[in-house]
Parts: structure tokens; sequence; C-alpha cells
């Protein structure tokens, strides 16, 4: 009998220390600020593999694609250089919230930087007037007007003497691409190669 109750007694404390366990938590994030001053939302790397695999979520009444599925549109690799998974998460402009990823390709001082947000419609992207009323002028940049396929709009702006700049593009009425290029001026010229590795087609 002392046996059972021994027994018992050890049975009734892990079961009550199993129940004193924290909850397994799905998702850490922290707030950081952007080079643009705005608030974005950072997916902690030892939490990435618990974050939702749900393609949309419904952001004031619009469904967005989630932050961390926008990186399904980034290449892998540009120039034999793999992508680093910077942040994603939500943020906010003048005319509603949106959801936002930022992803580099850097090497040897030579940097790539790219920025996809999903606005829903172009009706609550602030700067779409400017990608159609693009300047004439800026002073000490080149702007340029890109040729590019239906449903994809953009400009260039380039500066020459210090081989940098970014192509700015709005895509099926939908998501903005900012593209920050800093040492590869070969770019300047084979824009295209560069915006269509981004898969907005599926």
């Amino acid at each position: 009998m002392k046996k059972l109750g021994i027994i018992a007694f050890l049975l009734l404390i892990m079961i009550s220390c199993d129940s004193n366990e924290p909850e397994d938590v799905d998702l850490i994030k922290d707030s950081t600020k952007s080079n643009s001053g705005l608030t974005e939302l950072q997916f902690n790397d030892n939490v990435k593999h618990k974050v939702s695999k749900e393609k949309t979520i419904e952001v004031e009444g619009k469904e967005l694609i989630t932050p961390n599925r926008l990186f399904d549109f980034y290449p892998s690799s540009i120039k034999n250089i793999k992508l680093e998974k910077s942040s994603s998460g939500q943020t906010r402009s003048g005319l509603g919230r949106y959801t936002t990823s930022t992803g580099v390709y850097e090497t040897k001082g030579k940097l790539i930087k790219v920025r996809v947000s999903d606005y829903y419609s172009k009706e609550f992207f602030p700067d779409y007037q400017l990608m159609i009323d693009l300047p004439n002028e800026d002073p000490g940049f080149i702007l340029t007007r890109l040729d590019l396929k239906e449903g994809y709009i953009g400009y260039m702006r380039w500066e020459e003497n210090y081989k940098y700049g970014y192509i700015s593009l709005f895509i099926q009425d939908r998501f903005h691409v900012l593209i920050d290029i800093e040492g590869f001026s070969d770019l300047k010229d084979s824009y295209k190669d560069l915006v269509y590795k981004f898969n907005f087609e599926n």
C-alpha cells in the first residue's frame, strides 16, 4: 500500500508541473523603425517557421498578402547573390494600412535593397499620381520613365557620378516595388532583366 501511495503522490506532482508550463507563443514581433521613419514589424529569426502560411490577411476591410508571404514575389538570388530577408509587417500611409517587406542582396560593398508592399489598390497608394505625372527634371539626378510591359508602370532616379539610384514601380494596380541600387551601375541599362525577376504573374 505504501508503494502505491508513493507512486500516486509522484504522479500528482508530475501532472501539476505539466499544467504550469507556459503556452507556446506562435509569433514574436519586434517594433522597429525603417529608413523612411515608418514603423514596421520585424519577425524574430527563431520563430519564422511558426509564422502563418496563410496567403492573405484582412486589414481595414482589405484582403492583403500577408507580410511574410510577400517574399514569394522576390527572386531567390540576383547576380548570384542570395536574398536576405530583412523585415516584414504592416505599416500605414495617409490612406490606410498596408503590408510590406524588405529584402537585401549584398556583396563586397554593393547593394540591391528591395521593398515590396501590398496596397490592395492604387486608390490607397499615396504616390500613384507621381508615377503618372513624372517631373521633367530632378536636380542632380536623371529621371527616366521606364518602358515596361502591361501592368507595370515606373521610373528610375539615377545619380550618374556615383552610380547609385532607385527604381520605383507600381504593378497590377496593387503592388509597389522600390529597388535601391548601389554599386551595380550596369543595372541602369539592364533594368528590365532586374524588374522581371520579381514574380507578380501568379
